[in-house]
């Protein structure tokens, strides 16, 4: 099962071989070419080790494979900002908070993406947003105040 050679490429990766991982990780994505996990693996472990394919190689891989899931973007848009394509970045944490609006994760990296970028009233607005239809979000909530205060804009819960 893929899931068993992913977590015995984690295990030869914590015993420093990542060449041995890689190996595992490619199995799990032989046995499931779905399997989103090792291809996300893979796009650290090259990142991390420099692999013989590019991080941005096996990240297009995971959101082709699944497109209609937020994981591949959110981790495409998270090695976007590691390489400071800040703009290219936003487009794939965007496409993850809205494919998943549930992930609280997701919908606070967005949204302090948007703030970092200058785009406060946005990143305001997103959450007042996800707000309304997901109210037992804590951390958002708590973002969303802070935000308030920092800028002064008042919306309305």
């Amino acid at each position: 099962v893929p899931q068993g050679a992913m977590r015995y490429g984690e295990v030869l990766l914590k015993r420093g071989q990542p060449r041995a991982a890689a190996v595992q990780y490619r199995a799990a994505i032989n046995m499931d070419p779905d399997f989103i996990p090792a291809l996300l693996a893979l796009a650290r472990l090259s990142e991390r080790h420099d692999g013989e394919q590019s991080p941005l190689f096996w990240l297009d891989k995971a959101v082709s494979r699944a497109p209609r899931q937020g994981l591949g973007y959110y981790a495409r848009g998270l090695y976007k900002v590691r390489q400071g394509q800040y703009e290219l970045a936003l487009s794939d944490l965007a496409k993850a908070a809205e494919l998943e609006p549930t992930n609280e994760d997701w919908q606070y990296t967005y949204a302090v993406a948007l703030e970092n970028m200058g785009r406060a009233d946005e990143a305001i607005g997103h959450l007042h947003s996800v707000l309304q239809n997901e109210n037992n979000q804590p951390r958002l909530r708590q973002l969303l105040q802070l935000y308030r205060q920092k800028y002064g804009m008042n919306y309305g819960m």
